[in-house]
Parts: C-alpha cells; structure tokens; sequence
C-alpha cells in the first residue's frame, strides 16, 4: 500500500480539488493495490495555488453535495427527517428532529485525559456540542426550539447567553438560550453538562433554510464556539463540516414539520453522497480490529484511533511500515474478534484500549 500516495491524497482533498466521495473512492483503489494517476488533481491544485486572486475552491459555502446542481437518484421523502407525537391528555404536539443514519447531532468533539502522575483518577479536559430541533404545538402556543447539549471539563454558563447565526455573511439571527438542567460527572469523562434550549421563529428558521451559507457562534458567559466550514477541523464531526450541519439540520425539519419540498434537491443529494462515503470508507477503514472489538466503525474510541493513524502515523516512515504490516495481517484476526465476545473483551483491554490511551497522551503533547 502507497502511503505516500494517500498523503498526496488528503493534500488534495484539504486543498478543494477532491470531494470526499472522490477522496474516500481513490483511498479505497490505493489500499486494494491498484495504480492511480493524480497528475491533472495535482495540476488543478497548481493552477489554484498560483492564481494570484487567492480564490481557493475550499470556502465557507456548503460543499458540492450541498448545492442543488443535481438531482438524487432517490425521491425524499421528508418526513423521515422527523418524528411525531401527539399527547391527547394535554392536547399536544411534538416533532423532533430524526437524523439520517449517515449524520448524528454532535458537531464537535474534543476529549483528552489530562491526568497527572500517581493519580488513579482520569481528569479529562474538552467540550463536546449536540444541536437537535423540536417543534411544540399546544391550543396557546406553538414554537419551534434548537436543543443544545453541551458537555466540558468546566462550566460554560449559556443560560440567557445568545446564539447568533451568520445568514451569508451578512444578516445576523440571534436567539437566546434557556436552560432546562445541569449536572456534573456526567459519563465516561465526568463532565459538567449544560442542556436547554432556544427558541426560534418559522420565519427566523425560514431565512436560515433559504440562505446559501451560514456560522453560528454559541457559547456562554465564559467563552463561545463557532460553528464554520474552515477545513482541517480536527475535532469537527466527520459527517458534515458544521455549519453544513446546521444548515442541514435546520432544512430537513423546516421540510419535515411544514411540509416543504424547496429544500429536497439539496437535502436527497447530502444524504446520498454520505451514504456513498460511508460505503467506501467501512471498505478501506483499516482499523480492523478495533472496530471489531468495540462492535462499531463509528465508536468514538475508532474514531479517535482513526484520527492518530492519519494525522500522527502517517508523518513518520515506520509508522507507515507498521500501518502496512498491519493492513496484511490483521483482518483475518479482526474476523475472528468479532464472531467471539471474549476475543473482544480481551483485545479491548490489551490491545485497543492501551493504543488509544498512548494515542490520548501523544495528541495532548502535539
């Protein structure tokens, strides 16, 4: 396997000139042994670095699945994007937002074990941000709501803070936040959590679904994220850059609630390209056993081993050795861990679980 030539890859796939699909399709060849030629992406890439305007084709618009140039293959159907119930006793409707199986809530993840020497107690630094939508109507009100739930080492304080969302780098939405619960120790890093909600009007969600672009900044009285599609976001989720996300998001419930196909062009086109990367990507993941022995391609213990192999691993030339050597070998025993519950309690927790600490420390000191 041509290490060299999947760097020149990611290169290429960071500088605009290949899509994720294109990206995740030539990884794929490379790693089956087959030739490829990169010489007219390399060109492309030349002209655009010598272009003295400075335009890249990396910028803060939705990418290529996100524009409605095409048409899907598939009909959408809208109402898979949500969820409805309806509480007869208290006369009440609620949509929730449904995610397809290829996107998930969370925009950003960032975790590290900052743990100091002779304790027995993990203290674990980080944030993580989920955003999901919800639709309320009851015979006095009726309202659609951005649920946040944010996870960090500190408090973050969001209650009463706003969120303001950017509509193509001109109109400014600003909402505010309401909190509903906090808790602290929350799962396997102990983290404080933060939940609430805010709340936004049709025609406000109107604005963001028609707009070709979009940021959002959200935070609190102690500091503040903001969602864009800049690349190289290392702890950004790997479905959809975020504000992608959130335009995503804000789209599929606005046509599910209300019923609106305006949006189905761009919202078919996004689903079925992730569907496509996905189908490649779980062919030429390459961490076997791993995946084998935590039951799931996207657990985020993968995930976060995925990550060193490419941004650590692949830098040094015996880590591309030992990523070679471990591409030949270890499928066959990754087939074996994952028909054996006990085989992937044992490679868990002498293999997997001991890589991903060392991957943890390595990435804390970068």
């Amino acid at each position: 396997m041509d290490l060299k030539k999947i760097k020149e890859l990611k290169n290429l796939l960071d500088a605009g000139i290949l899509s994720q699909t294109e990206y995740s399709e030539l990884k794929l060849k490379i790693i089956n042994g087959e030739e490829i030629n990169l010489d007219n992406y390399n060109k492309e890439k030349d002209s655009i670095t010598s272009n003295n305007d400075g335009i890249s084709k990396t910028t803060n618009e939705p990418n290529a699945a996100s524009q409605d140039i095409k048409t899907p293959q598939k009909s959408v159907n809208l109402k898979q994007f949500i969820t409805e119930d309806f509480d007869k006793f208290n006369d009440k409707k609620t949509i929730k937002m449904k995610w397809p199986q290829t996107i998930n809530s969370c925009y950003y993840r960032m975790w590290f074990d900052s743990k100091s020497y002779g304790s027995t107690i993990s203290d674990w630094k980080g944030l993580e941000w989920k955003l999901n939508m919800r639709y309320i109507k009851t015979p006095d009100i009726e309202t659609c709501l951005i649920d946040y739930n944010y996870l960090g080492g500190d408090w973050l304080f969001i209650n009463d803070s706003e969120m303001i969302i950017n509509l193509d780098s001109g109109e400014n939405i600003k909402i505010i936040a309401y909190e509903t619960n906090t808790e602290v120790g929350v799962g396997r890093y102990r983290a404080i959590q933060e939940v609430g909600y805010y709340s936004i009007s049709k025609e406000q969600l109107k604005k963001i679904c028609d707009s070709k672009s979009v940021e959002v900044r959200l935070g609190g009285s102690k500091g503040y994220h903001v969602l864009n599609n800049k690349p190289d976001q290392e702890h950004a989720s790997k479905d959809l850059l975020p504000a992608d996300k959130f335009l995503f998001m804000c789209r599929a419930f606005y046509s599910g609630v209300y019923d609106d196909n305006s949006y189905s062009n761009h919202l078919g086109l996004i689903v079925e390209e992730l569907e496509k990367i996905k189908e490649v990507e779980k062919a030429g993941a390459g961490c076997f056993i791993a995946t084998a022995a935590m039951g799931s391609y996207d657990d985020p213990l993968v995930l976060d081993l995925r990550f060193f192999r490419d941004n650590w691993l692949t830098e040094r030339s015996w880590g591309e050795s030992f990523i070679a050597n471990y591409y030949n070998y270890s499928p066959k025993y990754a087939s074996i861990i994952d028909k054996n519950k006990f085989f992937k309690i044992i490679s868990y927790l002498l293999i997997v679980k001991p890589l991903h600490i060392l991957s943890l420390l390595i990435n804390r000191n970068n």
